[in-house]
């Protein structure tokens, strides 16, 4: 796919401002009503809030319902908490309508009630609540203030669902802040959390990392992530990220000039944001459109969807979408030609992209996770230290002296003695890492020697002998001269054969991008399965991290083709800064990942050990009739690229 366009990349930026603290998808309108029904006091409280949540992803009306239903509960309780999950609720449902100055003032009020009365859950919440209203207002600071708060907060009231959720905001803050990298690592941080329980939540950190990998040019990623977004949320009626998810698929469409099929892509959208009703979708919505009409040369219907837009942007001061419209408007006025407009707007472009919001944002995201694994850290040592001396006091109550000393000497040396026990693990298991490289490196070195020698030596040397005997007419040839050489064209053929399966000749001589286009043409050659390949050409790299790259992705698509029953495989080569990301899919019948742990097999063993040798990460993607996706970091010093596309 051809490059993403600024427009594009600021409509991926717009499309996350509600994250539902939904019950699971399973919870039913009767059972939620009958929790209601039956709940009194503070818990009464907390059925209304889960169901403001709940139906806040498929009936916006329902959860407005709820939230007021709260609020008249409130209102006959004397109780703060209370009265805090009424604030609460309405914040929230003014935040996922894109209400951004009334939402921010009901969740700031609710956090306030819940320190007062020392509430940890609410306070969780409400900072949440608050950081996905902050990003959406173009706040940062403020936002990852309060989403780092909450998640340090959960280390005193651990709640898996609720965890997953503010790492979801905090994905979607890394993806507003543009730190794409950052997003994806997140994400498949928070991924390692869900449950099936949770699968309802995917959908959030699926189209997060789509974005992000669109961004970074990895669009074969960017779509494997999508695509299995839009599954699970037509499955679970999450009308919000169905619609996200569409014109995320529109936008990569967009970007590869196939127009019609982005259109067809945001049409498919449009009822699903109808049912929404946020004005934020609405107006990101308008200058996509606007910027499709400016590619398909329909230059005044992109002014005015993009005026349309910034119409409603300037009512709500959305001023995260200010840079989009701008761009949009900029770009439709050049093309039909009224350049007086054309500057207007490109000037206050370039003043949106120069604001305090994009100058702070770096800082703002180092700050704030730094304090946050600080106070992590400090947590960790104070609860640390209570338990110690906690021990300390009953060992005090419960023995008299002289047992004291005798325990303090015997734990002294048990300690003493594990301490040593665990050194010396540790030193054998790096004395095996290091014994398996050389090993590795060793055996690599003489398959590469015995590959050159059969090549260029024996090869040769068979290669002169039939040349010589090449002038025989095995027409008029005796039966045993014509045997004889068929069994020379054979003994040659098996010696290129021999030699290449220890090392490719092309690896040697000319590189990895060449051994690999090798590698896809052999397999094509077949005729039994498809393989396509993008790949740097003239990819310089250390010799041992080219055998280690290679070697890994014969063995995965050897895999493929052994297993997994598929008929197209795609293996994808992509430079970003001093990484190299090696992506590999199939269409075939995936498999259960868990099981590579308990494989006696040495192939996925062989992949991670080099990978490790190199400093490389694996993360493999699969489920039973999904296909699978495995993608490869690698750490490289100097690449020189030039690009093609097998």
């Amino acid at each position: 796919m051809r490059n993403m366009t600024q427009n594009t990349c600021s409509l991926f930026l717009a499309l996350f401002s509600l994250v539902p603290f939904s019950p699971m998808k399973t919870m039913a309108q009767d059972s939620l009503n009958l929790r209601i029904e039956k709940a009194i006091g503070l818990e009464k409280a907390a059925a209304y809030y889960d169901a403001v949540y709940f139906y806040l992803r498929s009936n916006p009306g329902q959860a407005k319902k709820y939230a007021s239903e709260s609020e008249r509960f409130a209102s006959l309780e004397n109780n703060n908490a209370i009265t805090a999950y009424a604030l609460l609720n309405r914040g929230t449902y003014y935040s996922a309508m894109g209400v951004l100055d009334s939402a921010i003032i009901f969740l700031e009020k609710a956090k306030k009630l819940a320190v007062e009365v020392d509430h940890v859950s609410l306070l969780i919440k409400s900072r949440s609540g608050l950081g996905k209203a902050y990003i959406a207002d173009g706040n940062p600071e403020k936002a990852l203030a309060n989403l780092f708060e909450a998640l340090e907060k959960l280390t005193e009231a651990p709640d898996k669902e609720t965890e997953i959720k503010v790492r979801i905001n905090i994905v979607w803050a890394y993806l507003e802040l543009k730190r794409h990298r950052d997003c994806v690592d997140f994400g498949r941080e928070g991924i390692k959390l869900v449950d099936q329980q949770f699968e309802w939540m995917l959908p959030y950190f699926y189209n997060n990392m789509a974005i992000s990998y669109g961004a970074m040019k990895a669009f074969d990623s960017a779509k494997y992530f999508v695509e299995k977004s839009v599954v699970i949320a037509e499955g679970t009626q999450q009308y919000g990220m169905l619609a996200n998810a569409h014109f995320i698929l529109g936008n990569l469409f967009a970007s590869d000039t196939q127009y019609d099929r982005a259109a067809i892509e945001y049409l498919k959208a449009k009822p699903y944001r109808e049912k929404t009703g946020n004005i934020m979708f609405i107006v990101s919505d308008l200058y996509t459109l606007a910027d499709l009409y400016f590619k398909m040369n329909n230059y005044q219907k992109g002014i005015d969807a993009a005026l349309e837009g910034l119409a409603i942007a300037e009512k709500n001061n959305l001023t995260l979408k200010f840079e989009g419209i701008y761009q949009a408007l900029a770009r439709n006025y050049e093309g039909l030609g009224d350049y007086k407009n054309a500057s207007k707007y490109f000037g206050l472009l370039a003043a949106a992209k120069d604001s305090v919001y994009h100058n702070a944002t770096s800082k703002a995201i180092v700050e704030m996770q730094t304090k946050y694994e600080s106070e992590k850290k400090e947590h960790a040592i104070k609860t640390l230290e209570a338990e110690a001396r906690t021990r300390q006091l009953q060992i005090v109550a419960l023995l008299v002296f002289s047992l004291m000393v005798s325990i303090a000497i015997y734990l002294f040396f048990s300690r003493r003695t594990l301490t040593l026990k665990t050194q010396l693990a540790e030193e054998r298991q790096q004395i095996q890492k290091e014994r398996f490289r050389l090993v590795i490196d060793g055996e690599e070195k003489e398959k590469k020697r015995m590959a050159r020698e059969l090549h260029d030596g024996l090869g040769q040397m068979l290669s002169t002998v039939r040349l010589m005997v090449s002038d025989i007419d095995e027409s008029n040839a005796e039966p045993k001269v014509v045997r004889t050489l068929g069994a020379l064209d054979k003994t040659i053929a098996e010696v290129r054969n021999l030699s290449h399966s220890m090392m490719p000749i092309q690896l040697i001589h000319s590189g990895l991008a060449a051994a690999v286009l090798e590698m896809n043409d052999a397999i094509n050659a077949t005729g039994k399965i498809a393989m396509t390949l993008t790949i740097p050409r003239n990819l310089v790299l250390d010799d041992a991290v080219s055998i280690a790259v290679y070697r890994a992705i014969q063995e995965i698509v050897n895999n493929s083709i052994k297993y997994s029953k598929a008929s197209k495989i795609k293996v994808s080569l992509n430079h970003q800064e001093n990484f190299l990301t090696i992506t590999i899919t199939d269409n075939g019948i995936g498999f259960d990942t868990a099981k590579i742990a308990e494989s006696k097999g040495i192939g996925w063993a062989n992949v991670y050990a080099r990978m490790e040798i190199i400093g490389g990460h694996v993360n493999i993607y699969s489920k039973p009739t999904e296909g699978t996706m495995v993608q490869l970091d690698v750490p490289i010093r100097r690449v020189q690229e030039i690009s093609q596309t097998a």
